[in-house]
Protein backbone atom coordinates (compact mmCIF):
# COMPACT_ATOMS: atom_id res chain seq x y z
CA UNK A 1 0.00 0.00 0.00
CA UNK A 2 2.84 2.40 0.80
CA UNK A 3 4.53 1.82 -2.56
CA UNK A 4 1.23 1.99 -4.44
CA UNK A 5 0.28 5.19 -2.64
CA UNK A 6 3.55 6.92 -3.59
CA UNK A 7 3.28 5.71 -7.17
CA UNK A 8 -0.30 6.91 -7.54
CA UNK A 9 0.74 10.44 -6.56
CA UNK A 10 3.65 10.48 -8.98
CA UNK A 11 6.19 10.87 -6.18
CA UNK A 12 9.68 11.35 -7.58
CA UNK A 13 12.84 12.53 -5.91
CA UNK A 14 14.53 15.45 -7.72
CA UNK A 15 18.04 14.50 -8.91
CA UNK A 16 19.86 17.76 -8.29
CA UNK A 17 22.46 17.87 -5.58
CA UNK A 18 23.41 16.31 -2.27
CA UNK A 19 20.84 17.18 0.41
CA UNK A 20 22.13 18.57 3.71
CA UNK A 21 20.48 17.46 6.94
CA UNK A 22 21.95 19.47 9.81
CA UNK A 23 20.18 17.86 12.75
CA UNK A 24 22.17 19.87 15.30
CA UNK A 25 21.09 23.22 13.85
CA UNK A 26 17.47 22.56 12.90
CA UNK A 27 14.61 24.61 14.29
CA UNK A 28 13.11 21.34 15.58
CA UNK A 29 15.58 20.88 18.42
CA UNK A 30 15.90 17.57 20.23
CA UNK A 31 14.41 15.55 17.38
CA UNK A 32 15.51 12.14 16.15
CA UNK A 33 15.46 11.54 12.39
CA UNK A 34 14.44 8.20 10.91
CA UNK A 35 15.67 7.89 7.31
CA UNK A 36 14.67 5.08 4.91
CA UNK A 37 16.38 4.08 1.69
CA UNK A 38 13.01 4.19 -0.09
CA UNK A 39 9.35 3.10 -0.03
CA UNK A 40 10.28 -0.60 0.11
CA UNK A 41 12.34 -0.06 3.26
CA UNK A 42 9.59 2.13 4.73
CA UNK A 43 7.00 -0.58 4.06
CA UNK A 44 9.33 -3.21 5.53
CA UNK A 45 9.60 -1.24 8.77
CA UNK A 46 5.82 -1.14 9.23
CA UNK A 47 5.59 -4.91 8.99
CA UNK A 48 8.80 -5.79 10.84
CA UNK A 49 8.89 -7.34 14.32
CA UNK A 50 10.10 -6.03 16.72
CA UNK A 51 8.86 -2.79 15.29
CA UNK A 52 10.52 0.65 15.52
CA UNK A 53 7.12 2.34 15.27
CA UNK A 54 5.27 0.73 18.14
CA UNK A 55 8.35 0.82 20.38
CA UNK A 56 10.83 3.68 19.93
CA UNK A 57 8.58 6.06 17.98
CA UNK A 58 5.47 5.54 20.11
CA UNK A 59 7.41 5.83 23.39
CA UNK A 60 9.24 8.92 22.12
CA UNK A 61 6.05 10.75 21.16
CA UNK A 62 4.52 9.84 24.51
CA UNK A 63 7.60 11.18 26.35
CA UNK A 64 7.40 14.42 24.36
CA UNK A 65 3.71 14.74 25.21
CA UNK A 66 4.41 14.30 28.94
CA UNK A 67 7.27 16.81 28.78
CA UNK A 68 4.82 19.36 27.41
CA UNK A 69 2.31 18.55 30.14
CA UNK A 70 -0.38 17.61 27.62
CA UNK A 71 -2.80 14.76 28.20
CA UNK A 72 -5.05 13.28 25.58
CA UNK A 73 -8.22 15.33 25.28
CA UNK A 74 -11.29 13.47 26.52
CA UNK A 75 -14.72 13.73 24.91
CA UNK A 76 -16.51 16.80 26.25
CA UNK A 77 -18.93 16.09 29.05
CA UNK A 78 -21.87 18.19 30.17
CA UNK A 79 -19.93 19.93 32.94
CA UNK A 80 -20.46 23.50 31.84
CA UNK A 81 -16.84 23.64 30.68
CA UNK A 82 -16.87 24.26 26.95
CA UNK A 83 -13.45 22.64 26.46
CA UNK A 84 -14.06 19.51 28.48
CA UNK A 85 -11.36 20.20 31.08
CA UNK A 86 -7.89 21.73 30.93
CA UNK A 87 -6.31 19.00 28.82
CA UNK A 88 -4.73 19.88 25.49
CA UNK A 89 -5.29 18.07 22.21
CA UNK A 90 -3.41 14.85 21.56
CA UNK A 91 -0.38 14.96 19.24
CA UNK A 92 -0.84 13.93 15.61
CA UNK A 93 1.22 12.50 12.77
CA UNK A 94 1.62 14.94 9.85
CA UNK A 95 2.20 13.35 6.44
CA UNK A 96 3.90 15.93 4.19
CA UNK A 97 3.01 15.10 0.59
CA UNK A 98 4.47 17.95 -1.47
CA UNK A 99 3.17 18.77 -4.96
CA UNK A 100 1.02 15.85 -6.03
CA UNK A 101 -1.45 14.52 -8.49
CA UNK A 102 -4.59 13.02 -7.09
CA UNK A 103 -5.81 9.65 -8.25
CA UNK A 104 -9.15 8.28 -7.19
CA UNK A 105 -7.62 4.80 -7.24
CA UNK A 106 -5.27 5.59 -4.38
CA UNK A 107 -7.97 5.98 -1.72
CA UNK A 108 -7.72 2.37 -0.51
CA UNK A 109 -3.93 2.55 -0.28
CA UNK A 110 -4.14 5.92 1.49
CA UNK A 111 -6.65 4.49 3.98
CA UNK A 112 -4.44 1.43 4.60
CA UNK A 113 -1.38 3.61 5.24
CA UNK A 114 -3.25 5.88 7.66
CA UNK A 115 -4.69 2.96 9.57
CA UNK A 116 -1.37 1.13 9.78
CA UNK A 117 0.46 4.22 11.04
CA UNK A 118 -2.30 4.84 13.60
CA UNK A 119 -2.13 1.21 14.75
CA UNK A 120 1.66 1.36 15.14
CA UNK A 121 1.96 4.79 16.77
CA UNK A 122 -1.44 5.54 18.28
CA UNK A 123 -1.56 8.85 16.37
CA UNK A 124 -4.17 10.19 13.99
CA UNK A 125 -2.69 10.99 10.55
CA UNK A 126 -3.25 14.37 8.87
CA UNK A 127 -2.11 15.04 5.28
CA UNK A 128 -0.53 18.39 4.39
CA UNK A 129 1.25 19.60 1.25
CA UNK A 130 4.09 21.43 3.01
CA UNK A 131 5.74 21.76 6.40
CA UNK A 132 3.09 23.12 8.81
CA UNK A 133 3.89 26.23 10.77
CA UNK A 134 3.09 29.19 8.57
CA UNK A 135 0.00 31.39 8.85
CA UNK A 136 -1.82 29.20 6.32
CA UNK A 137 -1.73 26.29 8.76
CA UNK A 138 -2.57 28.15 11.94
CA UNK A 139 -5.59 26.58 13.55
CA UNK A 140 -5.93 23.98 10.76
CA UNK A 141 -4.38 21.07 12.66
CA UNK A 142 -6.22 19.21 15.42
CA UNK A 143 -3.16 18.95 17.65
CA UNK A 144 0.59 19.47 17.94
CA UNK A 145 2.74 17.44 15.55
CA UNK A 146 4.49 14.61 17.37
CA UNK A 147 5.49 12.72 14.23
CA UNK A 148 6.46 14.35 10.93
CA UNK A 149 6.66 12.11 7.84
CA UNK A 150 8.18 13.67 4.72
CA UNK A 151 7.49 12.03 1.35
CA UNK A 152 10.04 12.26 -1.51
CA UNK A 153 8.49 15.09 -3.53
CA UNK A 154 8.34 17.30 -0.43
CA UNK A 155 11.84 16.63 0.90
CA UNK A 156 13.87 19.44 -0.64
CA UNK A 157 11.38 22.16 0.28
CA UNK A 158 10.84 20.62 3.73
CA UNK A 159 14.55 20.65 4.61
CA UNK A 160 14.85 24.21 3.35
CA UNK A 161 11.91 25.27 5.52
CA UNK A 162 13.30 23.55 8.60
CA UNK A 163 16.69 25.20 8.09
CA UNK A 164 15.00 28.60 8.03
CA UNK A 165 12.24 28.98 10.58
CA UNK A 166 8.90 27.46 11.38
CA UNK A 167 6.33 28.12 14.05
CA UNK A 168 7.69 25.66 16.59
CA UNK A 169 4.54 26.00 18.69
CA UNK A 170 2.86 23.78 16.10
CA UNK A 171 5.31 20.99 16.94
CA UNK A 172 5.77 18.88 20.01
CA UNK A 173 9.29 19.19 21.44
CA UNK A 174 11.49 16.42 20.11
CA UNK A 175 9.04 15.71 17.27
CA UNK A 176 10.20 12.52 15.53
CA UNK A 177 10.96 13.21 11.86
CA UNK A 178 10.74 10.48 9.19
CA UNK A 179 12.25 10.76 5.70
CA UNK A 180 10.79 8.13 3.41
CA UNK A 181 13.52 8.10 0.76
CA UNK A 182 17.22 9.01 0.50
CA UNK A 183 17.80 11.40 -2.43
CA UNK A 184 19.44 9.78 -5.50
CA UNK A 185 22.51 11.98 -5.04
CA UNK A 186 22.76 11.27 -1.34
CA UNK A 187 22.59 12.89 2.06
CA UNK A 188 25.24 14.61 4.17
CA UNK A 189 24.83 15.14 7.90
CA UNK A 190 27.30 17.66 9.38
CA UNK A 191 28.57 16.86 12.85
CA UNK A 192 29.86 19.39 15.34
CA UNK A 193 33.40 18.53 16.45
CA UNK A 194 33.64 15.63 14.04
CA UNK A 195 33.73 14.61 10.37
CA UNK A 196 30.53 14.89 8.31
CA UNK A 197 28.60 11.69 7.68
CA UNK A 198 27.34 11.05 4.17
CA UNK A 199 24.86 8.47 2.84
CA UNK A 200 24.17 7.19 -0.65
CA UNK A 201 22.14 4.25 -2.01
CA UNK A 202 23.87 1.04 -2.96
CA UNK A 203 23.75 0.59 -6.72
CA UNK A 204 21.88 -2.15 -8.59
CA UNK A 205 23.31 -3.77 -11.70
CA UNK A 206 21.21 -3.47 -14.81
CA UNK A 207 18.65 -6.24 -14.95
CA UNK A 208 19.76 -7.70 -11.61
CA UNK A 209 18.42 -7.51 -8.09
CA UNK A 210 21.91 -7.74 -6.59
CA UNK A 211 23.28 -4.51 -5.17
CA UNK A 212 26.93 -3.61 -5.61
CA UNK A 213 29.32 -0.85 -4.64
CA UNK A 214 30.13 1.33 -7.63
CA UNK A 215 33.64 2.45 -6.65
CA UNK A 216 33.73 5.34 -9.11
CA UNK A 217 30.42 6.74 -7.88
CA UNK A 218 31.55 6.27 -4.33
CA UNK A 219 34.82 8.06 -5.06
CA UNK A 220 33.04 10.96 -6.76
CA UNK A 221 30.49 11.13 -3.94
CA UNK A 222 33.17 11.31 -1.27
CA UNK A 223 35.13 13.95 -3.20
CA UNK A 224 32.01 16.13 -3.45
CA UNK A 225 31.20 15.75 0.24
CA UNK A 226 34.75 16.59 1.34
CA UNK A 227 34.96 19.55 -1.03
CA UNK A 228 31.63 21.19 -0.21
CA UNK A 229 30.59 19.94 3.21
CA UNK A 230 33.75 19.43 5.25
CA UNK A 231 36.10 21.78 7.07
CA UNK A 232 39.74 21.98 5.87
CA UNK A 233 41.80 18.88 6.73
CA UNK A 234 38.71 17.01 7.93
CA UNK A 235 37.66 13.88 6.07
CA UNK A 236 34.18 12.34 5.88
CA UNK A 237 32.58 9.05 6.88
CA UNK A 238 30.71 7.48 3.96
CA UNK A 239 27.83 5.00 4.21
CA UNK A 240 26.05 3.01 1.51
CA UNK A 241 22.45 2.01 2.28
CA UNK A 242 20.92 -1.20 0.84
CA UNK A 243 17.47 -1.57 -0.70
CA UNK A 244 15.62 -2.36 2.54
CA UNK A 245 18.01 -0.43 4.77
CA UNK A 246 17.40 2.56 7.01
CA UNK A 247 19.23 4.51 9.65
CA UNK A 248 18.42 6.58 12.68
CA UNK A 249 20.12 9.91 13.32
CA UNK A 250 19.81 11.06 16.93
CA UNK A 251 19.79 14.70 18.02
CA UNK A 252 23.55 14.55 18.70
CA UNK A 253 24.14 13.36 15.08
CA UNK A 254 25.13 9.85 16.16
CA UNK A 255 24.03 7.13 13.72
CA UNK A 256 22.38 3.74 14.16
CA UNK A 257 21.71 1.29 11.33
CA UNK A 258 18.23 -0.23 11.07
CA UNK A 259 16.79 -3.26 9.24
CA UNK A 260 19.96 -4.10 7.30
CA UNK A 261 23.72 -3.66 7.57
CA UNK A 262 25.15 -0.51 6.05
CA UNK A 263 28.50 -0.45 4.26
CA UNK A 264 30.86 2.10 5.82
CA UNK A 265 34.09 3.66 4.65
CA UNK A 266 35.70 5.33 7.71
CA UNK A 267 37.31 8.75 7.56
CA UNK A 268 40.89 8.69 6.29
CA UNK A 269 40.39 6.03 3.63
CA UNK A 270 39.62 6.23 -0.07
CA UNK A 271 37.24 4.05 -2.13
CA UNK A 272 39.98 3.28 -4.66
CA UNK A 273 42.73 2.72 -2.11
CA UNK A 274 44.16 -0.77 -1.72
CA UNK A 275 44.22 -0.09 2.00
CA UNK A 276 40.59 1.02 2.14
CA UNK A 277 38.89 -0.68 5.06
CA UNK A 278 35.30 -1.45 4.11
CA UNK A 279 33.18 -2.22 7.14
CA UNK A 280 29.78 -3.74 7.57
CA UNK A 281 27.95 -1.50 10.00
CA UNK A 282 25.26 -3.61 11.72
CA UNK A 283 22.35 -2.47 13.81
CA UNK A 284 22.99 -2.37 17.56
CA UNK A 285 19.29 -2.55 18.39
CA UNK A 286 19.69 0.38 20.83
CA UNK A 287 16.65 2.23 19.49
CA UNK A 288 14.34 -0.60 20.50
CA UNK A 289 15.85 -0.70 24.00
CA UNK A 290 15.78 3.00 24.96
CA UNK A 291 13.53 3.29 28.04
CA UNK A 292 11.75 6.37 26.66
CA UNK A 293 12.26 5.59 22.97
CA UNK A 294 12.99 8.56 20.71
CA UNK A 295 12.17 11.09 23.41
CA UNK A 296 13.35 14.71 23.10
CA UNK A 297 17.19 14.84 23.19
CA UNK A 298 17.31 11.11 24.05
CA UNK A 299 20.30 9.19 22.65
CA UNK A 300 22.08 5.97 23.66
CA UNK A 301 24.93 8.14 24.97
CA UNK A 302 22.65 10.32 27.10
CA UNK A 303 20.95 7.24 28.56
CA UNK A 304 24.32 5.64 29.38
CA UNK A 305 25.52 8.90 30.96
CA UNK A 306 22.41 9.13 33.16
CA UNK A 307 22.92 5.54 34.34
CA UNK A 308 26.56 6.28 35.19
CA UNK A 309 25.59 9.44 37.05
CA UNK A 310 23.15 7.44 39.16
CA UNK A 311 25.93 5.00 40.11
CA UNK A 312 25.86 1.23 40.43
CA UNK A 313 27.18 0.69 36.87
CA UNK A 314 29.71 -2.03 36.04
CA UNK A 315 31.30 -1.79 32.58
CA UNK A 316 33.07 -4.65 30.80
CA UNK A 317 35.62 -3.38 28.29
CA UNK A 318 38.37 -4.71 26.09
CA UNK A 319 42.01 -3.75 25.95
CA UNK A 320 42.89 -0.15 25.26
CA UNK A 321 41.66 1.75 28.30
CA UNK A 322 44.26 0.54 30.84
CA UNK A 323 46.70 3.46 30.56
CA UNK A 324 43.95 6.10 30.64
CA UNK A 325 42.52 4.40 33.74
CA UNK A 326 45.87 4.37 35.58
CA UNK A 327 46.47 0.64 35.11
CA UNK A 328 50.06 -0.15 33.99
CA UNK A 329 50.38 -1.51 30.46
CA UNK A 330 52.75 -4.23 29.31
CA UNK A 331 54.49 -3.12 26.15
CA UNK A 332 54.67 0.68 25.93
CA UNK A 333 57.68 2.78 26.92
CA UNK A 334 57.07 2.47 30.67
CA UNK A 335 55.30 -0.89 30.52
CA UNK A 336 55.64 -3.78 32.94
CA UNK A 337 57.93 -5.73 30.63
CA UNK A 338 60.47 -2.93 31.01
CA UNK A 339 60.54 -3.73 34.75
CA UNK A 340 60.03 -7.49 34.79
CA UNK A 341 61.18 -10.47 32.77
CA UNK A 342 58.03 -12.02 31.34
CA UNK A 343 59.57 -15.50 31.34
CA UNK A 344 60.24 -15.22 35.06
CA UNK A 345 56.91 -13.85 36.27
CA UNK A 346 54.36 -14.87 33.62
CA UNK A 347 55.20 -18.32 32.25
CA UNK A 348 54.79 -21.98 33.20
CA UNK A 349 58.55 -22.44 33.56
CA UNK A 350 58.76 -19.40 35.83
CA UNK A 351 55.91 -20.71 37.97
CA UNK A 352 57.57 -24.10 38.33
CA UNK A 353 60.88 -22.49 39.31
CA UNK A 354 59.67 -19.71 41.63
CA UNK A 355 55.91 -19.91 42.22
CA UNK A 356 55.98 -17.25 44.96
CA UNK A 357 57.52 -14.72 42.58
CA UNK A 358 54.84 -15.38 39.98
CA UNK A 359 52.05 -15.09 42.58
CA UNK A 360 53.49 -11.78 43.83
CA UNK A 361 53.48 -10.40 40.27
CA UNK A 362 49.93 -11.56 39.58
Amino acid sequence: SVKNFLSSMGQKMPERHICVLDVQSQTLSGSSWLVFRGPAAFAESLEDTPNIWDSAVRRGVEAGRKAAGVTRKRPRQDTGNEHGGDEGPAPIAALVLGPRKRDRGDEDDRFMLHELLKKRTGLDVVEVESIPGGPEHRGSLPGPIGLLLILPAALEHALSTLRASVDTTRFQEGCVVVIVEIPPNGFVIPKQNGPPQAFMPLQQRNGEDKEVLDLQKFKDFKATVVEHHSAPDIDAVIYAVPHIGAFLCYSDASIEALQAELVRLPAGTQPSSKKAVWELYPSSGNALKLPRGLAPYETPFSVAASWMAEGGVLAFTGAGISKESGVPTYRDGAGLWKQYDAMEVSSISGFVGEPAKVWDFE
